[in-house]
């Protein structure tokens, strides 16, 4: 199946857009959250950071284990919305914990919406998945190519 038809298939197309999301956002996350808290020493970015890469892995952990006993469409959803939740507590940047806090709830939510490839790779095939998440990346590129912006 090519890239383009399986990101087409109404099926696979909701969670290749969940997980490339959710890869962005976290990108997003990565690369700003300095930035948005000059006040805090790198120490505690470094903490903030950790505690989204291990909550994503902890809920990646248990989504693949409820995945695989209930089904992991289930949980599309509620990735999709601890995400966010996530990163709406980071509005309060002021507070170090609203972040912290922020930080494990998005993690959470990242953990989960990796599903969304894990979906999308069981169906086609490993090599198939990454090659729609690139795709997916380029897409996302063009899009925002400074040209189409104006």
């Amino acid at each position: 199946m090519l890239v383009s038809a399986a990101v087409r298939t109404p099926t696979l197309a909701r969670p290749s857009i969940v997980f490339a999301g959710a890869a962005m956002l976290s990108g997003i996350v990565a690369t700003f959250l300095p930035a948005a808290l000059p006040h805090t020493g790198d120490g505690f970015i470094a903490i903030a950071l950790l505690v989204h890469a291990v909550t994503g892995t902890a809920a990646r952990w248990w989504a693949g284990l409820f995945g695989d006993r209930h089904g992991a469409h289930r949980l599309l959803v509620p990735g999709v919305v601890a995400g966010a939740t996530g990163l709406s507590a980071l509005v309060v940047t002021t507070h170090p914990v609203a972040v912290l806090i922020g930080m494990a709830v998005f993690g959470a939510g990242f953990g989960a919406g990796a599903l969304g490839f894990g979906l999308l790779a069981t169906t086609t095939g490993y090599p198939v998945g990454f090659a729609a998440a690139a795709a997916l990346s380029v897409v996302a590129l063009v899009a925002l190519h400074p040209r189409r912006i104006r």
